[in-house]
């Protein structure tokens, strides 16, 4: 976790909770069903004792902010405030003065009247149809910034398609083995026999180790829209890939991400820097 002083809010933990529970609220069906996709891809840090109680806190202010904190999820806030003060006891003891007044300001808070819930505009969250093989195109967008080596000139990499196989999901997350197709257009059934894997670093503590699959975090059926299917085909997984990477990747920023890894990873190219959009 990184941390920059004693606020509810100064945690990296705090702002990615922040922003998982409002995309959960938006692609769900019910505050129910939004309460248990959070728990469900949380589960990990809530059962850290660092980050655990950060999550549960940043939850329930979130769930309170927009007018559904449950009693149950309120008590959890309660048990969390403990077990996070408990942290800082060892530590400065100014720092650990700082923290509980924060944290008093919290409990008063959501032990007030809860405003009014909120509108929320969901979107149908995503569900699964794909097969093993089933292949799907997203065009790459962005521009690149290439640099082979040094001395040599810069260039401008664009247009083109990631190809994404199915190749099974993992909890509510699909994996993929990724191609990289640098072609105008794609079409359903298509050769794609010629398209290089495009692997990426997965990182076990202080070692490398080259992978081909990536896990990826698809919130909602609009995002689908975005992949067009080439059809199922039969592929063949490079050889003694049994694992994916480490990190999960949003659907909204994979694709440049894995332009990049392929000029990197595969071409060993020095630089492939994502630019912003003209």
């Amino acid at each position: 976790m990184g941390s920059w002083g004693t606020g509810l809010w100064d945690s990296d933990t705090a702002m990615d909770i922040k922003e998982d529970y409002s995309i959960c609220l938006r692609y769900s069906y019910d505050d129910e069903d939004a309460l248990q996709r959070f728990m469900h891809r949380n589960e990990k840090i809530s059962s850290d004792s660092d980050d655990g109680p950060i999550a549960v806190m940043i939850l329930a202010k979130q769930m309170w902010q927009n007018g559904r904190l449950t009693k149950e999820v309120k008590q959890m806030a309660f048990m969390a405030v403990e077990n996070d003060l408990k942290n800082w006891e060892y530590g400065d003891p100014a720092s650990y003065k700082k923290r509980k007044k924060q944290l008093d300001k919290y409990l008063s808070s959501l032990n007030s009247e809860q405003p009014a819930p909120k509108n929320i505009k969901r979107m149908k969250p995503f569900e699964n149809h794909w097969v093993k093989g089933d292949v799907l195109a997203v065009r790459y967008k962005g521009r690149c910034k290439l640099t082979e080596c040094e001395g040599q000139a810069s260039q401008i990499y664009t247009g083109g398609y990631i190809l994404l196989i199915f190749d099974r999901m993992k909890g509510e997350n699909p994996i993929f083995y990724t191609l990289f197709a640098p072609v105008n257009d794609v079409y359903a059934g298509m050769d794609i026999s010629e398209f290089p894997y495009i692997q990426y670093c997965r990182r076990i503590g202080l070692n490398d180790e080259m992978v081909y699959r990536a896990e990826l975090m698809i919130y909602g059926e609009n995002q689908k829209k975005k992949m067009k299917f080439l059809g199922n085909y039969s592929y063949q997984p490079p050889a003694n890939d049994d694992k994916e990477m480490t990190y999960l990747y949003p659907f909204d920023v994979f694709v440049p991400y894995a332009v990049s890894a392929y000029f990197y990873v595969n071409r060993r190219y020095i630089e492939a820097k994502q630019l912003p959009p003209l």
